[in-house]
């Protein structure tokens, strides 16, 4: 059986201000506005892009990078490659999402940057809300991966080490989505699996981030 490829990363989300003015935290980190993005492997509508590009700013550690929005929303990713058989992947996928270590981790970096960019900040909040949400990404595979590993595709969605009843794996894989024969995205509410090339990958990933920053607007409007 061929090892599993591929990466598992942490979108960790903070809602930190009302809004983060862009233009002044490019001038803080010394940074340029990047060219239209995401940038789809497909032809895709002039619309589809961020109105205003997110910021990146990479930190000391390489698997760790932050993006700030301009609604107030700050997102940090830890990313970390693995080789390994299903098994282990679902063990793996289990132990991020359930442990809680990686948040842990993360809070502490978010607040040591954002602490930094404080003058960029319009109205920051003395209280943040959070999101997380997980994503695998496993490298191009064959296209009977949902018939051969359905099950352990389902379990590292639901972040679990049991196999689900059947009921519940079959509501997990209804998620599926596929645009040539050999690549697949399933979503979940709290995570998401991609199979496919780093660069078909990328956009996808954009996309659930800007989503879960959308979640966090709409529960401080709650809270309002």
């Amino acid at each position: 059986m061929l090892p599993c490829r591929g990466s598992i990363r942490a979108l960790l989300l903070y809602d930190v201000a009302e809004e983060i003015d862009l233009k002044e935290l490019r001038s803080l980190l010394g940074t340029t506005p990047p060219l239209r993005a995401p940038d789809f492997r497909q032809a895709a509508p002039n619309y589809v892009r961020f109105e205003q590009t997110p910021v990146f700013e990479a930190t000391s550690s390489p698997d760790t990078t932050l993006r700030y929005f301009d609604n107030g929303s700050v997102s940090l990713q830890i990313e970390s490659q693995f080789e390994c058989d299903w098994s282990d992947l679902v063990k793996l996928s289990h132990r991020w999402i359930e442990v809680g270590e990686v948040e842990s981790r993360g809070l502490e970096i978010a607040r040591h940057h954002i602490g930094k960019i404080q003058s960029a900040l319009r109205k920051p909040y003395s209280t943040w809300l959070d999101e997380t949400y997980y994503i695998v990404h496993l490298f191009p595979t064959r296209e009977d991966i949902l018939t051969e590993h359905g099950k352990e595709l389902a379990m590292i969605l639901r972040g679990e080490t049991q196999p689900l009843s059947e009921a519940e794996e079959k509501e997990v894989l209804a998620s599926r989505l596929s645009y040539f024969p050999n690549d697949l995205l399933l979503v979940g509410w709290m995570g998401a699996v991609i199979c496919d090339t780093p660069q078909g990958a990328a956009p996808i990933v954009d996309l659930l981030e800007y989503a879960n920053t959308q979640l966090l607007q709409y529960r401080r409007y709650d809270e309002l």
